[in-house]
């Protein structure tokens, strides 16, 4: 199992381990040391390179000088940190330590290999029903690119994920490597997709199917308040919002009408569109949801001629009905007949809920709606255990909100587990998530994070975390990580595999974009100016 050797222990604990080197090797790499009855694999957690002669000088001219004149001959030392992760004796973590002046070797692939079993194994003793397909490959080590790397599912539904990571940084890609896993087991997943990160995205699996679903509002199934709160979000238009709010729970009353009712309702309703369309005479396709809002705004007509309105209320009608006309014009979110994402999952689905196009009010609704059903489905055994990944989670679970989906998701982290609901939230802004949900999670993707703010937050909420790993996350490329926690039982430096069929979210060259369209001007000007000279030289032939 031995292989080169970098050096000697210089003095160890069960704990840690402090290495004299004669190499330095990378942070996170993995290292391994026999004696005795141990055979102890360690992860890197810190590198310091030191000139001793240099270390001894007074100030920079005294060190300028020893350069200079050669006199800086002393021996150049590298100490190694280590944390020790396994005894592959005893397939546990190291009881004793490590004796001093025992060498250190760079760890084989046959090393790690057998280190990860181990570690598949100490798992499968955690969870006595995990199956081993339950690991899966989600790419391979940083440090020796010839070892694939599995994560284990049960772990992510079971103890929730966070994938963490600054902008470009290879999140959504990790993301759809391992829902694509997922779904290839037969498990199903839902998207909480905020830009569209995934709605050009093709899974990679035969045996894993994809629905892109835009997300509308049924406005039928969200409270008067939120439905109002959504067409008018300003915060000084309470008068406003208290008025369309009573046109919305009068219409909806014609809208829930059945039996004889329903025919006299269904009269009403279509006279009040036919009302609107007139009054607004514009061309726009007839929707069901924009249906629903030329009612609303015919009904708000009808307001004014109302003799319980206080006519002075009339401009904040007129207001009203303003607002109304620009969301039936410009915004097609909303529908009546919409169908439920929810009703989409089945064993090998991944559904991708794409609400970048909502606003604001309207998405948190729509997200608490769908983590409210899949919560409350998998509670009364009518859901299979599904995966609920929310993306760009920080716009949810701000430490300052206390709006319904912040709610609903808050509550699948605290008992998600216990019905089969995992969750994955995704951000690149660590700092704006509220620390009560980053406690729930007991695993965790650290990609690339530049912002010191960010890198202490996400360490306050991980024990697996150390300092000198988290001074290596500014040096991570893109696609690369550090995983740690319940779904890897050992801290991992990984290169993520690239998901081949996601496109969206790759770094785009502004200057080739450029450069494209003025190739495109230029070919299209190149043409004008030679069928100008065609017509000219026509001219001159006919005449």
């Amino acid at each position: 199992m031995k292989t080169t050797e970098i050096g000697l222990v210089a003095k160890s604990t069960p704990e840690s381990v402090y290495i004299i080197a004669y190499e330095a090797p990378q942070i996170a790499s993995y290292l391994y040391s026999e004696v005795n009855n141990l055979k102890v694999v360690m992860v890197v957690t810190n590198v310091e390179v030191t000139d001793e002669a240099l270390a001894e000088a007074i100030d920079s001219k005294e060190a300028e000088i020893m350069v200079k004149y050669a006199k800086a001959g002393g021996a150049m030392r590298i100490g190694v940190e280590a944390s020790p992760v396994v005894d592959l004796i005893t397939k546990r973590r190291p009881q004793v330590p490590i004796p001093p002046r025992t060498p250190v070797y760079i760890a084989s692939k046959e090393v790690l290999e057998e280190t990860f079993s181990v570690c598949y194994g100490a798992f499968a003793e955690l969870y006595s029903d995990t199956p081993l397909s339950s690991w899966v490959r989600i790419g391979v080590l940083r440090s020796h690119q010839d070892v694939e790397v599995k994560v284990n599912v049960d772990a992510v539904l079971s103890k929730h994920l966070a994938v963490l990571g600054s902008t470009g940084s290879g999140k959504s890609n990790l993301v759809a490597v391992l829902v694509d896993k997922v779904a290839s087991l037969g498990g199903q997943v839902i998207i909480i997709d905020s830009h569209g990160e995934y709605s050009d995205m093709t899974v990679s699996s035969k045996d894993a199917k994809l629905i892109h679903f835009e997300a509308k509002v049924n406005p039928l199934k969200v409270s008067p308040l939120v439905l109002a709160s959504t067409l008018i979000p300003e915060a000084v238009a309470t008068k406003q919002r208290n008025l369309l709010r009573k046109a919305i729970r009068e219409l909806n009353t014609l809208y829930s009408k059945s039996g004889r009712e329903k025919i006299n309702a269904e009269e009403r309703l279509e006279d009040l569109i036919q009302r609107a369309s007139k009054e607004l005479d514009v061309e726009v396709e007839d929707t069901s949801g924009r249906r629903y809002l030329k009612a609303l705004y015919a009904t708000v007509m009808c307001m004014k001629t109302n003799p319980a309105i206080d006519k002075r209320d009339h401009t904040v009608l007129d207001n009203i009905l303003l607002k109304l006309e620009r969301s039936i014009v410009e915004y097609d979110v909303y529908s009546t007949d919409v169908v439920d994402p929810v009703d989409l999952l089945e064993p090998g689905t991944i559904v991708d809920v794409d609400v970048s196009l909502l606003p604001d009010a309207a998405r948190n609704e729509v997200v608490s709606y769908i983590c409210r059903q899949v919560l409350q489905r998998a509670i009364t055994g009518k859901l299979l255990p599904t995966l609920i990944v929310v993306e760009e989670a920080h716009l949810y679970l701000s430490s300052e909100a206390e709006d319904a989906a912040k709610q609903a998701i808050e509550r699948i982290a605290r008992e998600g587990r216990k019905y089969g609901v995992g969750l994955v939230i995704v951000s690149q802004r660590p700092k704006g998530i509220d620390p009560n949900v980053l406690s729930q999670i007991n695993s965790l993707c650290v990609l690339k994070i530049m912002q010191p703010e960010d890198q202490a937050y996400v360490k306050q909420y991980s024990e697996w975390l150390t300092d000198e790993m988290l001074a290596a996350l500014p040096t991570l490329e893109r696609g690369e990580a550090i995983l740690l926690g319940e779904w890897v039982r050992m801290p991992v430096a990984v290169k993520i595999d690239k998901h081949e069929g996601k496109k969206k979210g790759i770094t785009i060259s502004s200057v080739k974009r450029w450069l494209d369209a003025k190739r495109t001007k230029e070919v299209k000007l190149k043409g004008l100016l030679e069928e100008e000279e065609m017509i000219r030289e026509a001219k001159e032939v006919f005449s």
